[in-house]
């Protein structure tokens, strides 16, 4: 296998880039010109580079939801690292969206979020990326 591969910017996949001669192409012999022809947005980048952009693509900002869609997301499937702190709480879902992405679901305060990243965050860290992201900036907008 290559260490590049061909990304389309944005998307959830990429191709394997075999070296021919002194031209890069995928396993169907396009180059990068070729995909791109076709209203691609490709790139060629390193696999380790592609793999965090698929992450990256994954992830999803924190968003406030009803305690009501919170306790249906904790019944739904068995939770994961399932933790509570000081006045909070915190759950991932098992399923991984895309590589180890996966949804999170947090009570803060009384007042219930959600958002999408790695599954290693640990329930400090998801506490402060609400704190951050969302309970700071209303304490500056007031």
């Amino acid at each position: 296998m290559s260490e590049l591969v061909f990304y389309p910017v944005g998307g959830f996949h990429y191709e394997d880039a075999y070296l021919d001669g002194d031209v890069y192409k995928n396993g169907w012999g396009q180059t990068l010109e070729t995909l791109n022809s076709f209203g691609g947005n490709y790139v060629l980048i390193s696999l380790t580079e592609a793999r965090e952009r698929i992450r990256a693509a994954a992830r999803k900002p924190v968003r406030e939801i009803t305690e009501a869609e919170f306790t249906e997301k904790l019944y739904m499937l068995p939770p994961m690292n399932w933790r509570a702190g000081v006045s909070s709480q915190s759950f991932k879902f098992m399923e991984m969206i895309c590589q180890d992405v996966t949804d999170i679901f947090a009570e803060v305060d009384g007042r219930f979020f959600t958002l999408a990243d790695k599954s290693s965050l640990s329930h400090e860290q998801i506490i402060n990326r609400i704190t951050e992201e969302v309970l700071k900036t209303e304490e500056k907008g007031q």
